[in-house]
Parts: C-alpha cells; sequence; structure tokens
C-alpha cells in the first residue's frame, strides 16, 4: 500500500488531519505520498540507485517522480540531467513534468517561478532556473552527446549499461537507473538495487 491508500482506509476522525497536512497537488502528484515501497529508498546513504523488475511495476514512474521531487526541492548551484530512451519519450517527458508542475508556473508546488525555456541545436530541452542558478536538461541518444555536460543528479531510463554513465559524471551526487539492462554493481550502502517482482530489496 502506498502512504496515501493508508491514509485512506483509516477511520475519518483519524485520516482527515493527515488528509489536510498535503496540498490537493501534493494529494496527487507527491512521490513519497503515492509511491510503493519498491518505488522508494529503503536506505538513505545511496549514491546509486538500479530499480529492475517486469513491466508495470512502476519503474519509469518512479524515476519521474524522484526528478521532480527534486526539482520541487530544488538546491541551488545544481544541474539535473534527465536520460531517455528516444526523443519522442523526451518530448513526452517534458510534456508530462511541464503539466505537473502547472507550467512551471505554479504557487502550488513551491516550484521555482522563474524559467526560461530553451533547446539546444540538437532538440534536448533545456530549463534554467536563474534564482538558483541551476539547470535540467533532457536529453536522448548515445552517451557521446552527454560529453562536457554537468550533472549532479542524474535519471536515466532503460539504458543498455549502466557503468558507462559513472565515468561520465565523477562529480554526481545521485543516479537513478529505472531498468537498466546491465547494473552498477558495489560493495556497502552507496550502491542499492529493488525490484518491483516482489517489491523488495535486492541485498
Amino acid at each position: 500500500m502506498t502512504l496515501k491508500d493508508r491514509i485512506l482506509a483509516m477511520p475519518a476522525l483519524s485520516g482527515a488531519p493527515l488528509r489536510a497536512m498535503y496540498s490537493d497537488w501534493e494529494w496527487e502528484h507527491d512521490w513519497r505520498l503515492n509511491a510503493y515501497n519498491h518505488q522508494l529508498p529503503y536506505h538513505n546513504e545511496w549514491r546509486v540507485w538500479n530499480m529492475i523488475g517486469p513491466p508495470a511495476t512502476g519503474k519509469t514512474w518512479t524515476g519521474e517522480h524522484w526528478m521532480q521531487d527534486k526539482l520541487i526541492h530544488m538546491e541551488r548551484d545544481t544541474h539535473y540531467l534527465v536520460i531517455l530512451q528516444t526523443r519522442k519519450h523526451a518530448d513526452n517527458y517534458f510534456d508530462t513534468l511541464y503539466t505537473a508542475l502547472g507550467g512551471f508556473t505554479t504557487d502550488e508546488t513551491g516550484f521555482p517561478k522563474s524559467v526560461n525555456v530553451n533547446m539546444t541545436p540538437n532538440g534536448d530541452e533545456w530549463l534554467e532556473f536563474p534564482d538558483y542558478n541551476s539547470s535540467l536538461r533532457v536529453c536522448s541518444g548515445p552517451t557521446t552527446r552527454l560529453y562536457g555536460l554537468r550533472a549532479d543528479y542524474v535519471w536515466a531510463d532503460n539504458v543498455a549499461d549502466a557503468t558507462e554513465y559513472l565515468p561520465l559524471f565523477p562529480m554526481a551526487k545521485q543516479f537513478l537507473f529505472t531498468n537498466p539492462i546491465k547494473l552498477v554493481d558495489g560493495p556497502g550502502p552507496a550502491v542499492m538495487t529493488t525490484n518491483g517482482a516482489g517489491w523488495r530489496a535486492v541485498k
């Protein structure tokens, strides 16, 4: 069950005060409120999160909402990067993000109102947040197109080899790979893998 499901299942006298803690936008879109257990990290020390599993277990949804959550709680001097399979996937994601965040101008989410929407010569969407000196870039295509980019938080969906991306962004704080074919592996808590089949963590 999601946190929202648990609140809805409570008796009215218990659930109503908890529901009132969330805005209408948060009730519909907040990542942690609407995620299942396997769509949330199971500890806070991770740098790389591999999320695997069969179709329809919410892997891409997790990537979308993890990045959305990062943008809503934006850090200064921080650059966010989304890597998707095709230009069509990237355009669809950008449209979804634009709609969820109220055209990037709503006060309801707390999202920064000062946003410059740009497009690179190769068609990548690129948002600049001048009040924060931060940016979001939505890319598709081969890793060669990523050389020279700065990224502090990276979400990559359906990539063939997740290990190729770590050397490109050695200073990145966190990577989320949803449905990679080849996973990042490593000792200790820095690398975390979750599996949507049975909603379990893979130790």
